[in-house]
């Protein structure tokens, strides 16, 4: 087994928190601390939520392991696009309810992958992201994947 990664991220909570604004970090310094609150709607204009959050975390993650099976098997994307929409309840509980993923991609050049291949792909790669973070059975929702 190879070398284990560490990744980690810093929340300072620093006025009343869950009220006002905290702000997020990342050990790496890839972008300055993005302010976070607890917005019951919308989050406000230059605000993220925990939610947010999540639900890019997870594109990343998902991302990384489709684009990685897609190049072990010799069909590389040019182009991937994952989003990501989570169905939260709101306070007190804040409970996921639904993590639902649409996918695009756009192979290489010179590869050629029918959309029946890409969507096996995808199904693989979410089903493997999702075991590797103990998600709960029925949380994760494929809704549409597009090969270009």
């Amino acid at each position: 087994m190879g070398q284990q990664l560490t990744r980690s991220a810093t929340l300072r909570w620093t006025t009343d928190p869950p009220g006002g604004v905290g702000r997020v970090s990342v050990a790496s310094g890839a972008f300055a601390a993005l302010a976070v609150s607890l917005a019951e709607g919308d989050p406000h204009p230059r605000e993220s939520t925990p939610g947010e959050l999540l639900a890019s975390a997870l594109a990343g993650y998902l991302g990384m392991h489709l684009a990685l099976r897609m190049q072990r098997h010799g069909t590389p994307l040019r182009e991937l696009v994952v989003e990501v929409q989570l169905s939260i309840t709101p306070w007190p509980s804040y409970t996921t309810r639904t993590i639902t993923f649409a996918v695009r991609g756009r192979p290489g050049d010179g590869k050629t992958l029918t959309g029946e291949e890409f969507a096996a792909a995808t199904r693989e790669a979410l089903d493997t992201a999702t075991e590797n973070m103990g998600l709960r059975p029925g949380l994760i929702q494929l809704g549409e994947c597009e090969l270009a």
